[in-house]
């Protein structure tokens, strides 16, 4: 009777918990969406702004498709605008989602399922009603023909019309992450895309659900972007202050200089600066100085990405943590930022950064749990230290730090040894700092001078070895003692700009005997050797963590090893352990908290990555022709929420007006 009792206690338990279904307006990966049912606009908009104009970009490199999901091919920026998806995250709060296509979501407490209800009034580009057949259309055309991260995050997902505006998902492994990832996804027209292989790319424009549509191209020069004239929701509460421009234009140059020289003289309207020197130097001029270009800088509390010079360590020499962790210390933060980035930046420390979620001082009680069964996987510092990037004294001299990693390096099975030297062209020969500029024939005290210069020389050119410079019979390197081989290794690079915060580091890497090659190549190049893992190095890193959640599985876990997100190949039993903690863990925010930080220092002290900087601002030029609401959003610049303002216009000169 007891028994029978307990079983009835658990079946009626389990139903009550799957009695527990959530019907809303909105989702939010924690805590309660910020807007209720009945908001009528966000905060950070104008609900009145006016419509009108032509908001003008740049872009650099090329594009060559019009299908952003393809699995080959370089899409021109801003073509996400053509669809729209069933929900839509605002700008002042992480991971929210508010109706769009979709006016209702319904889900359980265990996530295995979502329901959507279809807006009655949602329309396709073409004016035909969008229903609960076409989303069930999309998801699995994302699955069989997307790219394959898909596929292996959203597993077994299977949707199914209940009636003509209502669509379910049934998720296996269901969590809420993957229903707000089920929610984002842009609906796709079936009456294009029926046909069509959805994988390769396509120079058709292509028909869409969302506001804009592609007008006017030049196929890799230029795009424009028109919005929808009867735009079916253009004023529901998601959109009311937004989508403000009639056009969006890019133009597309191929370097970077050029394209601000171009902005300058007036030829598009916003400039986003990405470099320190840039901002420091070239921002100005006449048209800066008669207030016809706004130079702004505007804070913001946006969690910082781990941008970084990325290890691929499916290669084998960067497979050893113990080289990761020495090329790590060839890095000069300090002395790059005074005499290359003017102190604008902060060294990255995290994968969370300017998050609760970031890892400091040592492991707290709550943490040691969690990594104490992984102990023999993850490196001892993880308990004993806070993860902080090498610090120099700013001077150039690295000295110490290269002694530290020629030790490492030697642990690790790598020497410094004296390999033939080039050749040496007549150029070389010609710019060689030692050489005599008498060219008689020495005397007797001559010779003995000369052959004391040359004693010390050698010895001087021996330390200087030690440190990758050159000796008197060949050139040190760092080699490996087994193979004999020498660390050579590329970074692939798209922008000619970047190679001058490359160059320091390949300098220090040199005095360590280890050969940098820096390769620029056009951007469809490197999307295609990023999406193929065909590199040693690129200077890229990963999107900000506001908060871990079952994403991270994609740039992480060993199962997602052959997803773009995962650029440093990592396929790690630990962070596996780490990851599966934070998953199962989304519910519950006291525990997620210690499984984010205990995350966050195995992958700092496994030097996946060497970490560059942030900015925790935008620095932003822009023609004065713009106004924008009072209170901006605080995850984002809400250059979305402007709108031209003629009377500013009117002030420009005449061939700078917009029209």
């Amino acid at each position: 009777m007891r028994n029978v009792l307990i079983a009835a206690i658990l079946v009626f338990g389990a139903a009550a918990l799957t009695a527990q279904v959530t019907v809303s307006h909105a989702i939010a990966l924690h805590g309660e969406p910020k807007y209720g049912p009945d908001f009528t606009h966000f905060d950070y908009v104008n609900p009145d702004a006016p419509k009108g104009g032509t908001l003008r970009y740049h872009s650099i490199g090329t594009f060559d498709s019009f299908n952003r999901y393809a699995q080959r091919g370089d899409t021109p920026a801003g073509s996400e605008t053509i669809y729209d998806s069933l929900m839509v995250s605002s700008d002042d709060e992480i991971d929210s989602l508010y109706p769009l296509i979709a006016e209702k979501i319904e889900y359980p407490a265990d996530y295995s399922y979502v329901i959507f209800t279809i807006n009655p009034a949602a329309r396709f580009q073409d004016g035909r009603p969008i229903r609960a057949k076409d989303v069930v259309f999309t998801v699995q055309k994302f699955l069989e023909e997307g790219v394959e991260f898909i596929q292996t995050y959203i597993p077994g997902t299977t949707g199914k019309v209940i009636d003509e505006l209502t669509v379910r998902f049934d998720i296996p492994d269901g969590d809420r992450e993957k229903i707000m990832y089920i929610a984002s996804f842009p609906i796709l027209p079936p009456q294009y895309w029926e046909n069509r292989d959805f994988s390769e790319p396509t120079t058709d424009v292509p028909l869409g659900s969302g506001a804009y549509t592609i007008s006017d191209y030049n196929m890799g020069q230029y795009v424009v972007y028109k919005r929808i004239e009867d735009y079916w929701a253009l004023d529901l509460p998601v959109n009311r202050g937004r989508l403000n421009f009639d056009f969006i234009r890019y133009d597309y140059y191929r370097d970077e200089n050029v394209a601000l020289e171009a902005f300058k003289a007036g030829e598009y309207d916003f400039y986003l600066e990405s470099i320190a020197k840039n901002w420091a130097t070239l921002h100005s001029g006449p048209n800066y100085d008669q207030g016809y270009i706004i130079k702004e800088e505007v804070p913001h509390e946006i969690p910082a990405n781990m941008q970084a010079f990325v290890f691929n360590t499916r290669r084998p020499f960067f497979s050893d943590r113990r080289v990761r962790q020495a090329l790590n210390l060839a890095l000069d933060f300090q002395w790059m930022n005074t005499n290359l980035f003017y102190g604008q930046y902060t060294r990255t420390r995290s994968y969370f950064q300017n998050t609760e979620y970031e890892a400091k001082g040592i492991p707290s009680a709550e943490e040691l749990e969690i990594l104490e069964p992984i102990r023999d996987k993850i490196p001892e510092e993880v308990f004993t230290e806070e993860y902080n990037p090498p610090v120099t004294d700013g001077s150039g001299n690295i000295r110490p730090q290269i002694r530290e990693a020629l030790k490492i390096l030697k642990e690790a099975g790598w020497e410094i040894r004296e390999v033939a030297a080039p050749e040496k062209s007549l150029e070389d020969q010609e710019g060689d700092s030692y050489k005599e500029e008498d060219t008689e024939e020495p005397g007797f005290l001559g010779k003995i001078w000369r052959g004391i210069k040359s004693f010390f020389s050698a010895i001087f050119s021996w330390i200087l070895g030690l440190f990758g410079g050159d000796s008197a019979g060949g050139v040190r390197r760092l080699v490996n003692v087994e193979t004999g081989e020498p660390m050579e290794f590329e970074l692939i690079n798209y922008s000619p700009s970047t190679e001058r915060v490359i160059i320091p580091l390949q300098q220090n890497l040199e005095r360590m005997g280890i050969t940098l090659n820096i390769r620029t190549i056009d951007p469809t190049q490197y999307l295609n050797r990023l999406r193929d893992r065909d590199f040693d190095m690129i200077s890229q890193g990963f999107a900000a963590n506001a908060i871990p959640g079952s994403g991270l599985l994609l740039r992480w876990h060993s199962d997602y090893i052959d997803s773009t997100y995962n650029q440093a190949g990592v396929k790690d039993d630990a962070v596996d352990y780490l990851l599966e903690g934070i998953v199962d863990n989304q519910n519950d925010l006291d525990a997620l908290l210690y499984w984010g930080r205990a995350l966050d220092r195995v992958l700092t002290w496994n030097h996946y990555v060497i970490p560059q900087w942030h900015l925790s601002k935008f620095r932003i030029s822009y023609w004065n022709k713009f106004s924008r609401p009072d209170t901006r959003p605080k995850y984002a610049l809400g250059i979305d929420t402007w709108w031209i303002d003629t009377e500013k216009a009117a002030t420009l000169p005449d061939r700078f007006q917009q029209e």
